[in-house]
């Protein structure tokens, strides 16, 4: 909901999971895994990036649900605005893009999407 970096993507299971050792067996937490590992090159191949993170954060006083954020960085990017930082807009600022822009990028990933 806040990117900052081109390309950045959030993957969220369809089911409400709190807890992913709680809520997911282990098939379904290697199922979920391989579909972030299929988003994540999608997007190094859309962006092509010096680097790509893969995180998942939540709490449950604001976001009960498990979701991954794909952040690529691209390159020369001040080591500052790397790692944590890449992802906080107070840092490093949020991503504005025009709807066409948008429309674009999320073609250019859905084109490397292989299921």
């Amino acid at each position: 909901p806040f990117p900052t970096q081109y390309g950045a993507t959030l993957v969220s299971p369809k089911k409400h999971i709190e807890h992913i050792a709680r809520d997911l067996n282990k098939e379904e937490y290697i199922k979920l895994q391989e579909l972030v590992y299929i988003i994540t090159k999608a997007v190094g191949k859309a962006v092509n990036p010096e680097r790509m993170y893969v995180a998942s954060f939540g709490s449950q006083q604001m976001n009960k649900h498990v979701h991954f954020h794909i952040i690529p960085i691209p390159s020369a990017v001040s080591i500052r605005e790397q790692q944590m930082a890449s992802m906080m807009p107070e840092i490093v600022g949020m991503l504005e893009l025009e709807k066409d822009e948008w429309d674009e990028l999320e073609q250019r990933i859905k084109r490397e999407l292989k299921f």
